[in-house]
């Protein structure tokens, strides 16, 4: 939505310089932001996979423990 305004922005502009820049500039960020989020989401599945293991290790060796 912000980059559509910002593209708006930068089509019926006088100052188009100083559109194009932010629109750019809004570009960057979102990119940036949509890493970030993705690198975040990739950090989540490792941890919950490796807590997965982690728990069928104890498991295992809880029930070779008790038999």
């Amino acid at each position: 939505m912000t980059i559509g305004y910002c593209f708006f922005l930068l089509l019926f502009s006088r100052h188009s310089f100083f559109h194009t820049f932010t629109f750019v500039s809004y570009c960057i960020i979102y990119v940036e932001h949509e890493m970030f989020r993705g690198h975040q989401e990739e950090k989540k599945r490792k941890l919950a996979s490796n807590n997965k293991k982690i728990t069928a290790k104890l498991i295992t060796t809880m029930l070779t423990l008790t038999n």
